[in-house]
């Protein structure tokens, strides 16, 4: 009796912790604070980089606040004693659907060549920026990384070469990636890649992606004392999803040489990415410094190591907590899921537990009841607070509140399942053989789940030995470290996961159902379970309080929204970015001759694929004033195939967009001043000076319509001033940030031929 109530207490405390690491899991894999006996100097490279951004201006590619940072960055790199390389380049790709710009990509030899042979590293980053923000983070910071590293390595003469390559052009769709792999005599030379990005102003860094097969490249990241957050299933999520960095043109088939690849970036603080926010203000220290010593310790891996083209083999892995690495052969991973559950099998059969029926439900019945409850929890909070799904400004309260109702349906079902007739250890068993059952089903859906287990079932399995001897003390022992393992592993998989896909919580949640099950068996109350389920009940009320009454967003963590000032042949309109309902401020601001309120619809009157959608719109008294006029150079027939080239006028353009009508009409072949482009559906973005002059040649069926072409002109007017105002300082804008938009239909300009 005495016994139950010890165990009611720890289970109480064990159940609170739990709850509350999931809550602040990210905060258990700060960043380390900047060293200032390490080699990598943060200070120094911060002020390289306050030099560089200047006044902190948006500076996107082909603008004259682009060549201010890039003449700044030279002056920076020539004051470290490096000769730099600036490549010009009018580039055309299919990445992002399409898209042109003039790009200067810069670089220079860190270690330099000794012969024309032997092949070397890049260490990469991006000068950019997006036009809504300065880009301190995304990727000043890698900027600034790879100017302090090459400090480090500079006279090193016992390294393979390693080249800084500061791209341009990455933020409209990794152009100047795509023009060195394409056309830059050196793309030829590197055989690895360690690429320094950010998808926000703060956190750890992160290691999310790296080639196939991945034996090299995490050999390489495993050398510091605090290592980026990484696992493979983070990889294969990445690799899952529509994004994209500079790294992926080096990883495409066509690519001039295959590479290894370590992809670092930190992703917390992105309620500033791509915004104003995203400045050096911002910019946490820490940050940047963990984000110098895993590149500095990558760079220093492959460089020393010659890639020796013997198969190198593919390998799972997981960091603990940043302390370390832990890796192991890919084949490892199915071995050990495969033997746990057969020791798990033989071990209910040789000691009889096979018996009784709740044990074998418990685990099944657990992770169903938690998956209801946490959906229909985040259902909920979503239906009272619009955006509360992501919640960025206290995203600890939503994902509080899940993890709190997991945890209690967790325990209070596990609880209520334990039968005094169906004994610990066979309980033991019963769960870790559906945890092996569960691995096996992730290991055919998506291998890379089988990283949640590994390191809990390899831990399980001594005790499922122990329980085949009936040492049950050992079982009970080892299960608890096991679930102790499990926690440790996947914290940081959990928090990391669920920064970057904006706070989906209760999916993950879900997966807190195995250690709290097993701890409920490890530490059996019998009558005394009042204790644990009332304290996590009061714990799951208040988190749930919190997650209804916190603001959603902040001045600190804002929500993006992008004005755009639009005419077109219907008229001219306001339209704002995203779907969601903007603040009652800006819906309530209009001239009096703007009488009309914001609707969620599509009254621009275009079919433009970029406009064509549904967004808040309302009509607007004036019109943008941003100057284009097109121009027929030359329209002529052939069979059953149109060519028409256009000169495209439009003097304070920043960008333009073409795209064909429909499907039917879509274009043969489209050239942008002489230079190939691909054409697609969504049609074709030139981003930069270029487009303020620029000839286009279109090849379509005849009969067909043309299709229409969006002029853009960064920033709105002063007709736009008392709009801009009436925007809260809990938002910003975001992206291409505030445009004036001009709408043209080339048919209007090009009648169709007969």
């Amino acid at each position: 009796m005495i016994q139950a109530r010890r165990n009611s207490t720890f289970l109480t405390l064990a159940l609170v912790a739990m709850t509350l690491a999931f809550t602040f899991s990210l905060s258990l894999v700060a960043p380390p604070s900047p060293d200032a006996d390490h080699a990598f100097n943060t200070e120094a490279a911060m002020l390289r980089l306050s030099r560089i951004l200047g006044d902190e201006r948006p500076h996107p590619v082909d603008t004259d606040a682009n060549d201010a940072v890039r003449e700044r960055l030279l002056t920076e790199i020539i004051a470290l004693g490096f000769d730099p390389i600036v490549r010009d380049d009018f580039h055309c790709t299919n990445h992002f659907d399409g898209v042109c710009a003039r790009v200067r990509n810069v670089m220079y030899w860190a270690v330099p060549p000794t012969n024309d042979t032997t092949p070397g590293v890049a260490l990469m980053s991006h000068y950019d920026s997006v036009p809504a923000g300065p880009g301190a983070g995304d990727d000043g910071a890698g900027v600034a990384v790879g100017l302090e590293v090459s400090r480090i390595l500079k006279d090193r003469d016992d390294l393979r070469p390693v080249l800084v390559l500061i791209t341009d052009g990455e933020e409209i769709g990794l152009i100047g990636a795509d023009s060195f792999v394409n056309s830059d005599p050196l793309a030829a030379r590197i055989d690895a890649v360690v690429n320094v990005e950010a998808r926000g102003v703060r956190g750890p860094i992160s290691m999310f992606q790296t080639s196939n097969p991945n034996g090299n490249d995490i050999a390489a990241i495993a050398k510091t004392g605090r290592t980026a957050l990484t696992n493979t299933l983070t990889t294969s999520i990445y690799e899952a999803m529509p994004n994209d960095t500079d790294v992926s043109r080096f990883l495409d088939a066509d690519a001039p040489r295959q590479v290894d690849t370590t992809n670092f970036a930190f992703i917390l603080g992105d309620s500033f990415y791509h915004t104003p926010g995203d400045n050096l203000a911002n910019l946490d220290h820490g940050t940047v410094f963990h984000s110098g010593i895993n590149a500095l310790a990558a760079v220093e891996q492959f460089a020393a190591h010659p890639i020796s083209g013997a198969p190198e083999g593919d390998r799972l892995y997981f960091d603990v907590l940043t302390r370390g690495v832990v890796s192991m052969p890919a084949v490892f991973g199915p071995a050990i899921i495969l033997l746990s559950g057969l020791l798990s099998i033989i071990a209910l059969i040789r000691t009889g537990t096979w018996r009784g029926w709740r044990g074998w439900v418990l685990i099944p019945l657990t992770l169903i009841g938690v998956g209801l409850a946490t959906v229909a929890l985040s259902a909920v909070l979503g239906a009272i607070k619009s955006g509360a799904a992501y919640s960025p400004a206290h995203p600890w309260a939503l994902r509080g509140a899940v993890s709190a109702i997991a945890v209690l349906v967790a325990a209070g079902l596990a609880i209520w399942l334990r039968d005094k007739r169906d004994d610990q250890t066979g309980a033991l068993l019963k769960s870790w053989l559906w945890v092996s059952v569960l691995a096996t089903l992730g290991l055919i859906v998506f291998p890379s789940t089988m990283t949640f287990f590994i390191g809990a079932l390899f831990i399980a399995s001594f005790g499922i030995i122990a329980g085949l001897m009936k040492r049950d003390r050992w079982l009970v022992g080892f299960s608890a470290l096991a679930a102790l393992i499990y926690v440790l592993i996947n914290l940081p998989m959990l928090g990391f996961a669920l920064a970057g896909l904006g706070g989906m919580a209760a999916p993950f949640a879900v997966l807190w159902t195995i250690p709290v099950v097993m701890i409920v068996i490890v530490l059996p109350t019998q009558t005394y379970a009042r204790l644990p389920l009332f304290s996590v009940s009061a714990l799951t009320v208040a988190m749930i309080a919190a997650a209804v009454f916190v603001p959603i967003y902040t001045s600190n963590a804002p929500r993006g929204l992008s004005i755009q000032h639009i005419v077109s042949d219907a008229g001219s309109f306001v339209q704002l970015s995203g779907r969601a309902k903007p603040p009652q401020a800006m819906m309530d601001n209009a001239s009096p001759s703007e009488s009309a309120s914001f609707v969620f619809a599509d009254p621009v009157g275009a079919t433009h694929p970029a406009y064509a959608r549904a967004r808040w719109t309302r009509p607007a008294s004036s019109a943008p004033d941003i100057e284009a006029s097109l121009r027929v150079l030359s329209d002529t027939t052939q069979r059953d195939m149109r060519r028409v080239s256009l000169r495209v006028v439009a003097p304070t353009a920043d960008r333009l967009h073409l795209a064909p009508a429909s499907a039917e009409a879509m274009w043969t072949s489209l050239t942008v001043d002489g230079v190939a482009a691909e054409p697609t559906l969504w049609g074709l973005r030139i981003a930069g000076r270029n487009v303020r002059d620029m000839q286009i040649d279109i090849t379509l069926p005849t009969n067909q319509p043309m299709g229409q072409i969006a002029i853009t002109r960064f920033g709105l007017g002063p007709d736009m001033a008392s709009f801009v105002d009436s925007r809260p300082d809990w938002v910003l804008p975001s992206q291409a940030g505030d445009t004036r938009v001009r709408l043209m239909d080339l048919d209007a300009a090009i009648p169709p031929q007969p």
